[in-house]
């Protein structure tokens, strides 16, 4: 197993390189270039708060499961995990407005 363990930065660094896209980045040139970069910085950062959030309420289970009964941990765990929660709430609520938004003026 220790091995397995050892040798896999190896093993990893033995793949393949794969040429990244030979496609040229094209330069703004429109209202619609703007609109698919503003989109996709958006779904980068709503990827990256759904990741922090998953990350919080793995933290907050640790520090519950690390409390040993103590009220004042175990007080600080639950909050954690419900402010986690909320945060992924929002997310959610500011993707469904977006997307309403986006409905009225699309039509």
């Amino acid at each position: 197993m220790a091995f397995v363990l050892i040798a896999s930065p190896l093993l990893a660094s033995a793949q393949e390189v794969v040429d990244g896209p030979t496609e040229v980045p094209t330069v703004i040139t429109s209202i619609q270039d703007v609109n698919a970069l503003i989109n996709k910085l958006i779904s980068w950062m709503q990827f990256l708060l759904f990741a922090l959030a998953a990350l919080f309420i793995v933290m907050a289970a640790f520090t519950y499961l690390l409390a040993g009964g103590d009220p004042e941990k175990t007080g600080k765990a639950k909050n954690q995990v419900i402010y986690s929660i909320i945060a992924i709430a929002i997310a959610l609520l500011a993707t469904g407005i977006v997307l309403v938004v986006r409905s009225f003026f699309i039509e």
